[in-house]
């Protein structure tokens, strides 16, 4: 009984402690070598600037090159997630505008299927790995212009002009893009 509760007990130290140590690091924000986070990695996950936008992925992995891997998967998903919301909240406003086309249930395919695949038109732009114990940390900045999401995006209205026009030419969508 006395060696199973200090197993349990050396367990739980050990869960306690490589928990604790990862939330005291993430809210470094120094450029020293010492800090978690890379200078350009911004641990919010998703930025834009005027002409781009950029999502940010980590991951662990035994091998560094899985690691990378796992971060770009990562910061790939993110950018298309977060340009996901936001193209949600444009055909929301929309649709709170009386705009009737933007309920109709192909619109919503449309729209799902033109940003689906944004991750086939970002690139990684960052890579950064450090080494922690046995393991690797990898961090992933993945870049899309704003002009290939918009090319990419208007692709994917290819037949449906009048719902490309409602949505590309609304103030949300012209904030976002432009």
């Amino acid at each position: 009984m006395t060696l199973r509760l200090s197993l349990f007990a050396i367990l739980f130290i050990s869960i306690v402690s490589a928990c604790s140590s990862t939330s005291s690091t993430t809210t470094g924000t120094d450029s020293s070598s010492s800090s978690l986070y890379p200078v350009w990695f911004n641990a919010s996950g998703f930025e834009s600037d005027s002409t781009s936008f950029y999502a940010f992925g980590t991951a662990i992995a035994s091998d560094s090159l899985l690691a990378i891997e796992k971060a770009s998967s990562a910061a790939k998903l993110k950018m298309e997630k977060d340009l996901a919301d936001k193209l949600e909240s444009i055909r929301s406003g929309l649709e709170e505008s009386g705009n009737t086309d933007v309920k109709n249930t192909d619109y919503f395919i449309i729209l799902r299927e033109a940003h689906e695949e944004i991750s086939s038109v970002t690139t990684i732009q960052n890579v950064d790995t450090k080494k922690e114990g046995l393991t690797y940390r990898a961090f992933i900045s993945a870049c899309l212009t704003k002009s290939k999401a918009r090319a990419h995006l208007e692709k994917g209205f290819t037949g449906h002009p009048r719902y490309w026009g409602a949505i590309s030419s609304s103030i949300g969508y012209k904030s976002l893009f432009n």
